[in-house]
């Protein structure tokens, strides 16, 4: 089975997971293949790099534009959308746990779904582990993934939510996908904004 295959029956596997508790969303065409990047490619500010190494995770620059939150008002530390102004996209990243101890770490589905309850208003679905094929694709330990439906506070633009507990170098970081399908639902690099790095602890 080529790779192209795996992911786009893992993909079909994901979106079935996601689809038992949410209501109907409107179809939508599948987007285009994207050609080369055309707009400039802006650097990842600093202190996002930075937070982000201390999690074990890499941001990506190209195809993203990042910039800080207030967690105080958002629950999030930064946002990042399409550099190119026209993807229906916005990813929300916190880094969230520094550390996880034992009883977090058998705690992790249940931490991932409270946290993508606190987006909606309506019952997210269960939460469920990504398979270790997209988990090895991002570079990370683990993958706890969620769909919801967000809340008028972070639905203005959206009408689909898919929330990813990425474990990776013992810390956990909550990686959130705003859109109008459920293309987020399978967390490969280019579609989160990040991948994983070599451990460092």
């Amino acid at each position: 089975m080529t790779r192209a295959l795996l992911l786009t029956t893992l993909l079909a596997s994901s979106l079935v997971a996601c689809a038992g508790s949410q209501r109907s969303l409107p179809r939508t065409a599948p987007p285009p293949v994207a050609a080369a990047p055309t707009a400039p490619v802006v650097p990842v500010p600093e202190t996002l790099a930075f937070d982000a190494g201390r999690f074990g995770l890499t941001m990506l620059a190209e195809g993203w534009t990042w910039k800080v939150l207030r967690r105080n008002v958002t629950r999030f530390d930064w946002s990042g959308r399409p550099s190119d102004g026209k993807g229906d996209k916005e990813l929300l990243y916190s880094f969230y746990m520094d550390k996880i101890d034992e009883t977090s770490a058998k705690l992790l589905p249940q931490i991932v779904g409270s946290a993508a309850a606190n987006l909606s208003e309506q019952e997210p679905c269960r939460p469920f582990e990504q398979p270790p094929e997209i988990v090895r694709a991002l570079g990370v330990d683990r993958v706890i993934t969620v769909c919801f439906e967000p809340s008028t506070f972070y639905g203005k633009e959206h009408k689909a939510g898919v929330l990813h507990g990425i474990v990776h170098d013992g810390a956990l970081t909550i990686a959130v996908v705003l859109s109008n399908d459920r293309a987020g639902v399978v967390p490969l690099p280019a579609l989160i904004g990040a991948r994983g790095t070599a451990p460092s602890r």
